[in-house]
Order: structure tokens, then C-alpha cells, then sequence
């Protein structure tokens, strides 16, 4: 236990627009909620403005028995905790160039729940042709996930929720704007589709989570794109050896 130092939390008077799941389920049986317009956070320190969030509360977590459900948090931490580093370490060299498709995120600790704490991205979704056809939004979104994979995060949650679109002065741009599904590997051992596959259904049986392998599998112009890129590692590359995965020394996080 960490004391608290900094939190924030979400104003419940202001007018954003959001969703649940179930859908049109009472409050009491809510297990997810998320924001469709940029809301504000308010902290004792820090604002923040044009924010997104997700709030996953305990109730999400009700089927599964204590330890697996103790399980699952934890994996969300440690998920959230290593892209978080390698967000912040990630530079525009040509050695760590961070994609464009890639969003800021953070993991806020709650009672009885936890926040992903993310900017609000204002475009369009995604087309299920712009992610299965390969062109600007596809490849943006492969550079992604081999930059990813690389470090030793695997994405495999590509759905057409999760791809916002936003065109920058006549330039497409693609963002992921959900990670909660990432699995953690050692830096440089996925190499191909197939291992990225296969690593994320050994994760899912190991965790009891629910394998989403196919949402990457089985996009025939995706696979093509990253079976070139996946095969070649930073350090093959000449850009210095591949950073370990964490788990990192658990980072205080601000609550709700």
C-alpha cells in the first residue's frame, strides 16, 4: 500500500455523453463506462481537459471467481504500466520513431473500479474496408502493433470501435484508442503472425481471458503487412539491444 498523493476524479454534474454495457442496464449492473464527447477531470493538483475515459468497475468481474478476477487486474496494471513506459520513452529518432496510431494512456485506481485516463480523439470510426483492405489506415495501424510487439506488448483488439480516424489537412490519420486486451511478451519473440496468434490464445487460456487473436488472423492484407515487419527486431536492426518487458516496481497511479 502506497500512500496517495495526487487524484483526480470524474465530475458527475457535467454534461458528457457516454455508454455502458450492458446497454440500458440499471446502475447497480453497469460493468463498463465510457465517454462519447471529451470530458474533464478534476484533481486536487492537476485538470485535465478533452479527456476520454473507460471505467471498468468490479461488477465487470463478477463471474469470475476472486482469484481470477485478482488475476485480470493485475494484468491490466501491468499491460498499462509498460505501455505507459514505452509511451513516454518513445521519441521521434529514427532509431524509436513512436507511430502516429498510438494514443497516451494511463490506468487510474478507483474504489471498486479503475479509470483508463486517455485525450479524446475527435474523428470518425474506422470502415471494415479501410481494416481489411490494405491502404493509409492499415498500414499505419501494422506500424503499430510491430512497434508494439517489438517492445513486447501484443495488440490484438482491432475492431472497428477501436480505430478512430481523423483526416489532418488532407493526411488520413489512423489512433487505437483501446488497449485494455494487449498481452506481454518478451521483447523479440513474435516474429510473424502466427506467433502473434499463437501468443495471444496461450495468454487468453492461461488468464481466462476471452481470444481475440482472430480480430488480427484473420485480416489476410493485415497479415501480409505484418509478416514483413514483425520478422526484423530493433536489435537485428542495429538499434541496440531489445528493452525486457516489466513487471516494472508498481507506479503510484492517482485514484479516482
Amino acid at each position: 500500500m502506497v500512500k496517495v498523493e495526487r487524484w483526480v476524479e470524474r465530475n458527475v454534474d457535467q454534461s458528457v455523453g457516454s455508454s455502458t454495457y450492458p446497454a440500458n442496464a440499471p446502475e447497480s449492473e453497469v460493468e463498463v463506462i465510457w465517454s462519447k464527447s471529451p470530458a474533464m477531470l478534476m484533481g486536487v493538483v492537476e485538470h485535465r481537459g478533452n479527456r476520454f475515459f473507460n471505467i471498468i468497475t468490479y461488477k465487470a468481474f463478477f463471474h469470475l471467481s476472486e482469484h481470477a478476477a485478482a488475476k485480470q487486474f493485475r494484468h491490466l496494471h501491468r499491460v498499462y504500466a509498460l505501455y505507459a513506459d514505452l509511451f513516454e520513452n518513445g521519441s521521434a529518432d529514427a532509431e524509436n520513431d513512436r507511430p502516429s496510431a498510438l494514443v497516451s494512456a494511463e490506468l487510474l485506481y478507483g474504489t471498486f473500479s479503475v479509470l483508463v485516463d486517455m485525450p479524446f480523439v475527435d474523428g470518425r470510426l474506422a470502415t471494415e474496408e479501410e481494416l481489411d483492405e490494405d491502404g493509409p489506415v492499415l498500414q499505419q495501424i501494422a506500424a503499430a502493433i510491430t512497434w508494439l510487439t517489438h517492445r513486447g506488448l501484443v495488440y490484438c483488439a482491432l475492431r472497428v470501435p477501436n480505430v478512430v480516424v481523423t483526416d489532418n489537412q488532407g493526411e488520413v490519420v489512423a489512433h487505437l484508442v483501446y488497449y485494455d486486451d494487449m498481452v506481454i511478451v518478451s521483447p523479440g519473440t513474435v516474429r510473424s503472425t502466427d506467433a502473434l496468434v499463437e501468443a495471444v490464445g496461450e495468454n487468453a487460456a492461461k488468464l481466462g481471458f476471452r481470444n481475440c487473436a482472430a480480430n488480427i488472423g484473420g485480416r489476410p492484407a493485415l497479415r501480409r503487412l505484418l509478416d514483413q515487419t514483425l520478422q526484423v527486431t530493433k536489435e537485428e536492426a542495429g538499434h541496440g539491444p531489445q528493452r525486457g518487458p516489466p513487471p516494472p516496481p508498481p507506479r503510484q497511479r492517482s485514484p479516482l
